[in-house]
């Protein structure tokens, strides 16, 4: 069955969504088997895997916004926990310093809104096309290409503080 094929091809990616604006691998976990539960129980799945990505990943961040609206709180991202894998490196140096980076984007990343985080991570991460974001988030083409841009300059904004806190720290 292609309905499996798909979950199977997008699931990983929905996760990564999950974990990163839930901030934790278990709540993510959750996240996404109670949406392949909400599939399973829909009877008009799309037929194509671009379509069934979108109409997946809308599920899954529906999903993420039921479960921050039960915290009651703004979620944090650890930093460990929801890092990109840093690329295996033989120099110990180069290493460190990819690690850095990364950690400083996660930190940047989680102290953007709610919003902001979720398209970039929708753009950028999960590579997403404007159309299939603004099916996503139920919005028009041009109100994704304005939000994303907004978002990247509050990102650029907050890893140019961080960078200025971290020159004036060392």
């Amino acid at each position: 069955m292609q309905l499996n094929q798909y979950y199977i091809e997008h699931s990983k990616g929905a996760y990564a969504l999950a974990a990163q604006m839930l901030g934790c691998q278990q709540d993510a976990q959750d996240v996404v088997q109670d949406s392949l539960h909400t599939i399973l129980k829909h009877s008009a799945v799309p037929t194509e895997s671009g379509q069934f990505k979108a109409w997946f990943y809308t599920i899954v961040r529906n999903k993420v916004i039921d479960r921050l609206r039960t915290r009651k709180r703004r979620p944090t991202v650890d930093a460990e926990e929801a890092s990109l894998t840093a690329a295996e490196c033989n120099e110990p140096e180069a290493s460190l310093h990819q690690k850095q980076v990364q950690l400083q984007i996660q930190q940047a990343l989680s102290e953007l809104s709610e919003a902001q985080r979720e398209i970039i991570l929708l753009k950028d991460w999960q590579g997403f096309s404007y159309a299939d974001i603004a099916r996503i988030l139920g919005v028009e083409n041009g109100t994704v290409m304005s939000r994303l841009h907004r978002a990247r300059m509050a990102l650029r904004e907050k890893l140019a503080m961080l960078s200025d806190h971290k020159t004036l720290k060392g």
